[in-house]
């Protein structure tokens, strides 16, 4: 039983410091609005009770002056309120950094003590205090005051109350009843403030969230686009690289099938075109391994298997494998090193997979008579 009600007098939910400058903004600008809303209301109200003053209580004056505290609070209620709005519709939007925030804690501090004067002053008339509670328990609900501030306006106010209930009260059992009424009122009052506050920052903060959601959402979705893209880019290149040799390797077995069947008698070739075979069938394997080693990227499946061999052999015996080939392109290969052995712990088949890939570029990258340079350092 104890949890919930001390979740009932949280604050709220805990702001980074920039959240929270953003949290008071936005709430200063809707008690503004709301002001101007109680504004509004207040003043058609204490007109309409000038005019009650007026024509129905003037004649009780004479044996009750209450009745005429009454009606200038009515009246000075309206002028202040009227003010108010001239400074704020008028004289605010003209200055350059307008203090709303003091605007609000004028008006609500306006409300509040004109709620003690009248309070104070039915204890003449009525003998009860309900302005004021009417007062305070409507600025809880309606105006987002924080705790801090709440505390000082209503338990201040409650203190002023409480001296006029004394310096005005004739019956000691009225003013006790009273002052258990105005400390009841500021209680619940209080309590209604803290739920509200606490409310409101909850739900900032939970837009904050769904705002902060809706963008990842869209940034996602714009990484997917530029997948797509490159998804669609790349297919498009490797069914280019794959058709390439398979045009050359179906070419070749036609070529070679011509030979072998007498139509054409330059035996000779053969050889040419089986070499053909092989190489771009090695750059159809060659291919095939990268999109298998993608796949398994991807899948989170891709192995390095590292064991401890020879780096400096290992690289020469790889890019001697291709110096045939690279040679019947007219393109020299030189290799060298700054070191005769070194042992190091590394996987033979990927390093095995950079080379080739590393001397393809070279040799489709590099000129005729030209010369690729495998260096080790």
């Amino acid at each position: 039983m104890l949890k919930p009600i001390k979740n009932l007098f949280l604050v709220g939910p805990k702001l980074t410091t920039e959240e929270n400058n953003e949290f008071q903004n936005s709430r200063n600008e809707l008690n503004i609005k709301r002001c101007k809303t109680v504004s509004y209301f207040l003043l058609p109200l204490n007109i309409a009770l000038i005019l009650v003053d007026i024509f129905l209580y003037k004649p009780l004056r004479v044996y009750t002056p209450a009745y005429t505290y009454l009606f200038y609070s009515h009246v000075v209620i309206t002028l202040l309120i009227i003010l108010w709005l001239l400074i704020l519709e008028i004289i605010m939007p003209k200055t350059k950094n307008p203090k709303y925030t003091v605007m609000c804690h004028i008006l609500v501090t306006i409300v509040i003590y004109w709620g003690v004067f009248m309070a104070i002053n039915d204890m003449k008339i009525s003998k009860h205090i309900l302005a004021y509670i009417v007062c305070v328990l409507a600025l809880s609900i309606f105006i987002y005051l924080s705790p801090v501030e709440g505390f000082m306006q209503y338990f201040v106010s409650l203190l002023v109350l409480f001296i006029g209930l004394f310096l005005y009260a004739k019956d000691n059992k009225i003013l006790y009843n009273n002052i258990v009424n105005g400390i009841i009122a500021i209680l619940c009052s209080y309590v209604a403030l803290k739920i509200n506050y606490s409310a409101l920052k909850r739900d900032f903060l939970s837009k904050k969230i769904i705002l902060r959601s809706k963008m990842e959402i869209e940034r996602s979705h714009l990484k997917l686009e530029e997948y797509e893209k490159l998804r669609t880019d790349f297919f498009a290149n490797i069914s280019h690289e794959l058709r390439t040799p398979l045009n050359i390797i179906y070419g070749s077995q036609q070529m070679i099938e011509n030979i072998l069947s007498g139509k054409n008698k330059n035996s000779g070739n053969i050889d040419n075109y089986l070499n053909m075979i092989k190489q771009n069938s090695f750059r159809l394997t060659k291919l095939i391994s990268n999109l298998i080693d993608m796949t398994k990227i991807d899948s989170t499946v891709y192995e390095i298997r590292p064991m401890n061999c020879d780096i400096i052999e290992l690289v020469e015996s790889i890019s001697m494998s291709v110096a045939g080939y690279i040679e019947s392109r007219n393109i020299s290969l030189i290799f060298d090193t700054e070191v005769e052995e070194k042992v190091i712990s590394c996987d033979p088949e990927k390093i095995e997979r950079i080379m080739l890939n590393l001397l393809s570029n070279a040799i489709k990258f590099t000129d005729i008579n030209g010369s690729i340079f495998v260096n080790i350092y």
